[in-house]
């Protein structure tokens, strides 16, 4: 829960500047070494974000095979 917590709290903060704005969708890139379960993070943040802006946004992990530990949010879409 760990991860899908620290994604909610970036998130969050970065879409500060739009408070009538909601997540549409959120993608993530994960490191190989990291050994994330997509789906596992998928429903962890699913379930984080209920009654937040991400509350209902569809969220796509790819994994990057040459990473290493890291976790990225790549892209965030708004819909106004």
């Amino acid at each position: 829960m760990s991860f899908a917590q620290q994604v909610i709290e970036v998130i969050e903060r970065e879409v500060q500047a739009y408070p009538d704005g909601k997540v549409t969708r959120i993608t993530l890139r994960a490191g190989a070494k990291l050994a994330l379960e997509p789906a596992s993070l998928r429903f962890a943040i699913e379930a984080l974000s209920v009654g937040t802006a991400m509350d209902g946004a569809v969220v796509e992990l790819s994994e990057d095979p040459q990473g290493g530990m890291e976790l990225y949010v790549e892209e965030i879409e708004l819909d106004d």
